[in-house]
C-alpha cells in the first residue's frame, strides 16, 4: 500500500544540479489521496520493482528529469529518468516504458 508519493519533474540545466530541488513541477500526495487509477497503475506497472537512475545526462541540454520517490508498507522506492524522452525514442527499455506509462496515469489524474 502506498502511504506517501513524491513526483518531481522539470529540466535540469547543467550536471551539478541538485535534484530533485531544482526541478521545477513537484507533486506531493498522501496515500488516501491518491485515486483509484493511480493506484492501479503503481500496481500495474509493478512500480514497486523500479528503483534507480535510467538514462543518463549527457543525452540532451538541458537534461529532462522525472524523479519519483514512493513510501509503501514495505519500505521507499526512488528512482529518477534522464531525459525520458529520448530513452523512449531510441531504445526498448521496458522499465522506462512503464515509468513513463504510470507519470502519463499521474498527469492525466493531477491535471
Amino acid at each position: 500500500m502506498i502511504k506517501s508519493l513524491k513526483y518531481y519533474v522539470g529540466m535540469g540545466l547543467r550536471p551539478e544540479s541538485k535534484y530533485p530541488e531544482d526541478l521545477s513541477v513537484t507533486v506531493s500526495l498522501e496515500g488516501s489521496q491518491l485515486t483509484k487509477r493511480i493506484r492501479d497503475s503503481f500496481e500495474e506497472e509493478k512500480i514497486t520493482e523500479l528503483y534507480g537512475t535510467y538514462g543518463a545526462e549527457t543525452g540532451a541540454t538541458p537534461v529532462e528529469v522525472d524523479r519519483l520517490e514512493v513510501k509503501t508498507n514495505n519500505g521507499e522506492i526512488a528512482v529518477t529518468v534522464l531525459n525520458r524522452g529520448i530513452i523512449l525514442l531510441m531504445s526498448e527499455n521496458e522499465e522506462v516504458k512503464r515509468l513513463h506509462r504510470f507519470f502519463c496515469t499521474l498527469r492525466d489524474e493531477l491535471g
